[in-house]
């Protein structure tokens, strides 16, 4: 009940007396007789005429009554528009990292979207429930469904844009969730669609979209790498652009608070630029990167990360092979943090000695020593490692690489030449690493007393040693074994997707069209009988009255039948 109802009675009220006074309208018409006819009338005796309703002369005004009091009684039971906000209103509100981005006009996408909100919130009737889901960090409900609008405007005035948008889906799922169990409800998502997405959903998801095509760039990814087989420290740089130009800008890298280098870095006008630099880096300082623009760009939150270090001391490694010289004992004597022990089967391993890592190219009497915690085999066979048999297949193309795990970091496996290889099927503890059609060509096995990399395929005999992603990989497999710490925390390093602040395109979003509902039943009965109106002015302007029209077929027909008679006395 709202207070609009009050103006609908009086509507229904005001009703009754139009129709009443239309109907006794058009029992009277307008008509020039002679005098003589009114006297004769007046001299034949006939009963008065009896006072009441006569049928309307046209059944559309008729129809028009009676449906101009059906939509008045409608109206009563609901007067809100359909472009209001509906009584139960599910907000997803996106406060990722780009919903910081700034606008022309100094506002920022989120400032937006909160005057969006407060504004949907203030159109809501006494009675009608809003809920508050924020995707961002994390997808949240910020606020459930309540009646309290001001606490959700509170709640909503301290959000700070932060995180990225690919759980954003998730958000909208959750919405739909709560928004099904409700008689009537929508959802409204207020977002730039900056790497959204929008599921299938029970309930329609009104999409307000914000934002326009701004300048920005930004450091979508930083890494560091410690100590690898070239002596120095490795820094990888992503810089994500749509700055709209070419532009030249600079990348300072800070050790703590200290400037160790500062490079200079061409970006597109849109798209990345990637840079690998090998420095030497002061311990105990953690690493940040500077992206240092000619001009201030849309999004500042991107333009300054820092990316944790791993730091450990010397990593005591024995290698087994049946080589005098080979492509994994360079890899490993090169690297600064190793010790290197070689044994050359079929020499004895050390007695007593303790080892952080052993990598095995050939098999020492007795098996797999049990001096280590980490073991790495390169192409021995699975049976004698302890593991399940497999199948050796000859040439196995590799399809599939974990090149998100750590231990293949900046190692492509794209197009290297296998020419034997023993697959596996991964059981309990295990996880595939390498894989060909076949099955594991590459896998981890985890035991509580150790964990064991198995490569069904010995690198030497291969092009991978040819490779620099082989020298990586060995560096990959000492900081594996290292008993490394942790010098700094990851921040400010967005997602390209962040970074790319650009909103979709209309019909590049990844968005449902919301279905097109029906129109309410009283608007239908309303169109109709305008429809009616203008069907009967039409017809009146154009055919004028039913006595002029049958004036006007009596005339044709008698024009006609002198010359029907003319025709047959020719004849």
């Amino acid at each position: 009940m709202t207070a609009l109802f009050p103006l609908a009675f009086a509507l229904v009220a005001l009703a009754a007396p139009i129709a009443l006074a239309y109907l006794w309208q058009k029992r009277t018409e307008k008509r020039r007789v002679s005098s003589v006819l009114i006297l004769r009338k007046i001299a034949v005796p006939t009963e008065p005429p009896k006072r009441g309703f006569a049928r309307p002369r046209h059944v559309a005004s008729f129809v028009l009554v009676v449906l101009g009091l059906i939509a008045a009684s409608l109206g009563v039971a609901d007067l809100r528009r359909a472009g209001e906000t509906p009584r139960d209103l599910v907000i997803v509100l996106d406060t990722s990292a780009s919903m910081g981005t700034v606008e022309e006009k100094g506002e920022t996408r989120l400032d937006i979207a909160k005057r969006r909100l407060a504004s949907a919130i203030s159109r809501m009737h006494s009675g009608d429930r809003v809920a508050l889901i924020t995707t961002g960090g994390a997808n949240v409900v910020r606020v459930g469904l309540t009646e309290d609008t001001a606490y959700a405007l509170d709640v909503v005035a301290a959000l700070t844009p932060e995180g990225t948008s690919d759980a954003s889906a998730s958000a909208i799922e959750l919405a739909d969730g709560i928004c099904k169990s409700l008689s009537e409800g929508r959802i409204l998502l207020l977002s730039d669609g900056v790497g959204v997405s929008v599921p299938k959903t029970e309930c329609d998801v009104d999409h307000e979209p914000l934002g326009t095509d701004v300048a920005n760039a930004g450091i979508s990814e930083l890494s560091v790498r410690e100590g690898d087989a070239f002596g120095t420290q490795e820094v990888h740089l992503e810089i994500t652009s749509v700055l709209k130009r070419k532009q030249r800008a600079e990348i300072a890298i800070l050790a703590g608070e200290r400037v160790v280098d500062l490079a200079a870095i061409d970006l597109p006008a849109s798209g990345k630029e990637e840079r690998l630099l090998r420095l030497e880096l002061p311990p105990g300082a953690a690493v940040s990167a500077e992206l240092r623009l000619p001009e201030a760009d849309a999004l500042a939150a991107d333009d300054f990360a820092t990316a944790p270090r791993v730091e450990g001391g010397k990593v005591k490694t024995l290698l087994v092979t049946a080589a005098s010289k080979s492509f994994t004992s360079e890899a490993l004597r090169l690297h600064p943090r190793v010790e290197l022990t070689t044994v050359r089967t079929p020499q004895p391993i050390p007695e007593g000695a303790s080892f952080d890592l052993i990598v095995l190219e050939a098999l020492p009497e007795g098996g797999v020593p049990k001096v280590g915690n980490r073991v790495l085999t390169l192409g021995l066979p699975p049976a004698a490692l302890g593991l399940q048999p497999g199948e050796t297949l000859k040439t196995p193309d590799i399809v599939r690489w974990s090149y998100a795990d750590p231990l293949f970091r900046y190692v492509d496996l794209q197009g290297v030449k296998v020419p034997n290889g023993t697959v596996l099927t991964p059981g309990e503890g295990q996880r595939a690493l390498i894989d060909a059609e076949q099955g594991a060509l590459g896998l981890i096995d985890a035991r509580p007393e150790r964990e064991l990399l198995y490569l069904g395929f010995a690198p030497h005999e291969s092009d991978f040693v040819l490779r620099v992603g082989f020298v990586n990989f060995m560096a990959n497999v000492v900081e594996w074994a290292s008993l490394a710490s942790s010098v700094g925390e990851r921040k400010g390093v967005l997602s390209g997707t962040e970074s790319w602040v650009h909103p979709p395109k209309k019909g590049d979003e990844d968005e449902r069209k919301p279905p097109v509902r029906p129109l309410p039943l009283w608007r239908v009965a309303v169109l109709l009988a305008l429809g009616l109106v203008a069907s009967e002015l039409l017809a009146q302007t154009v055919l004028g009255s039913r006595e002029g029209l049958r004036a006007r077929v009596s005339r044709w027909r008698a024009k006609k039948a002198p010359d029907a008679s003319g025709s047959k006395e020719d004849t």
